[in-house]
């Protein structure tokens, strides 16, 4: 479970390093991070490093979730991803192609009225690579593929139900 309570469980999440124009901050008041890009596709991700490792048992975890919310679409439209990727223990530290996954529901209406937060939910169930060989050691979230685009994340948890 990664919940932002503090500012240190937000420092262990980073924009992959191609993407020099995007930022992640703890937001104190809120206990959230805003992932803030002044470039195109802005990826979240958290790695294992040795004092704060990632590492479960994807045959145990099925469901991968994120509460997020778009707090700025930037002078266009944004372009919706809501791709998943992992790396297990046992691969290279790297995210590939292969090991990505849609969120269920398709794209969501982030301007529709009432709550503007929304639940994305990875469901991988059946997905390759998931439940095989080793731990995941890492995670990479791709949701919008814009410029000039502020996400605020509530949380993101690794479910069994």
């Amino acid at each position: 479970r990664y919940d932002f309570d503090t500012e240190a469980s937000a420092d262990l999440w980073n924009v992959v390093p191609a993407n020099d124009n995007a930022t992640v901050t703890w937001q104190s008041p809120s206990e959230t991070i805003l992932l803030t890009a002044d470039e195109a596709d802005p990826r979240l991700s958290r790695k294992s490093t040795p004092a704060s490792p990632v590492s479960f048992d994807p045959a145990v975890y099925r469901y991968v979730r994120c509460r997020m919310k778009v707090n700025d679409f930037g002078a266009d439209r944004y372009d919706w991803q809501g791709s998943f990727y992992w790396y297990r223990e046992s691969d290279a530290p790297s995210f590939v192609a292969s090991r990505c996954h849609r969120a269920l529901g398709g794209r969501p209406d982030f301007e529709q009225m009432g709550n503007p937060w929304h639940l994305l939910t990875w469901d991988m169930l059946g997905v390759t690579d998931w439940s095989t060989e080793s731990n995941i050691a890492g995670i990479r979230f791709d949701l919008l593929d814009k410029a000039d685009t502020v996400v605020e994340i509530d949380y993101i948890r690794v479910e069994k139900e």
